[in-house]
């Protein structure tokens, strides 16, 4: 009897100090389930950005050509639209560029990045 009680005493601590590293165990692995979610998220708007901002390209880069194109037509010479549109682009870059600093660029950036990168909002109750 006593053997009995004193195995069963073993096994019962035993049984008991596994449970907190169960616990563990179970929350490490509900962590990392969560990070790769966030990282997979991540990777598909980054992807989605990316692919946007290529078709933006292609449409900024098909407009500035039809509109020289026209504007050659309207002029009728072969090099006086490209001149233009070449000179509305460096007015934008310049205008860009003397604005760098001012709080304008920077928080109108930042409001738009944020759109994208939007935190999300966990309803999941942690125990």
């Amino acid at each position: 009897m006593w053997l009995i009680r004193k195995v069963l005493k073993v096994w019962f601590i035993r049984k008991s100090l596994n449970k907190p590293l169960d616990y563990l165990r179970l929350q490490l692995e509900a962590i990392k389930e969560g990070i790769q979610e966030d990282i997979a998220e991540a990777f598909s708007k980054i992807i989605i950005v990316s692919v946007i901002l290529v078709m933006s390209l292609f449409v900024l880069l098909f407009a500035s050509l039809t509109l020289a194109m026209g504007l050659n037509q309207v002029l009728n010479n072969n090099m006086y639209g490209y001149g233009i549109v070449t000179g509305i682009y460096l007015i934008v870059v310049l205008v860009c560029y003397l604005l760098r600093n001012r709080n304008f660029i920077y928080q109108s950036s930042r409001k738009y990045a944020g759109l994208l990168i939007r935190p999300k909002v966990k309803n999941k109750m942690r125990s």
